[in-house]
């Protein structure tokens, strides 16, 4: 549907605007990066969205205190 699968991650995200921090399962095509939650009592994946990769601004964030936190613009 999507093509081949690149690199799948499980993650945690935090939002902004509920400032809470939420696991996710991402899937990164060549073209789209497909988010998915995960529902630990049924065992199953939801559908959250899929994004286009292109205009993705991203940080990551590290437990190192001395590692750079640049956006990075995909």
């Amino acid at each position: 549907m999507y093509g081949e699968i690149v690199h799948s991650s499980l993650v945690s995200l935090y939002n902004t605007y509920t400032q809470g921090t939420r696991e996710h399962f991402l899937v990164l095509f060549s073209f789209h990066l497909l988010i998915l939650s995960l529902d630990h009592s049924r065992q199953d994946f939801i559908y959250e969205g899929i994004l286009p990769i292109s205009g993705l601004s991203l940080q990551a964030i590290s437990l190192e205190p001395d590692t750079s936190q640049t956006p990075t613009h995909v």
